[in-house]
């Protein structure tokens, strides 16, 4: 058995966090193949082609641009450099 030193477990917790949430990002990002050009064939798209123009189409592709934006920054956002950076309140 690996014998981990008590003082590399958090990066390693750390990298495999960053790892999950990657391959989470790619998961999805993967299924946009359904949504470009919109499949309404596809599981999400089903029964939505009657009101799927105009709105809803807009806040969908910003939505689907959005999510994984939100994970890689997110990701970013809560290493520890970036938290010793910003004053403390």
């Amino acid at each position: 058995m690996l014998k981990l030193i008590p003082a590399a477990l958090p990066a390693v917790l750390k990298i495999a966090a960053v790892l999950l949430i990657l391959k989470v990002t790619l998961s999805v990002v993967a299924g946009y193949r359904d949504y470009l050009p919109p499949n309404f064939d596809a599981d999400f798209l089903l029964g939505r082609e009657r009101y799927f123009w105009g709105a809803y189409s807009a806040a969908f592709y910003v939505h689907l641009l959005a999510g994984p934006t939100a994970l890689v920054v997110g990701t970013i956002l809560i290493r520890d450099r970036f938290g010793q950076a910003s004053p403390r309140h």
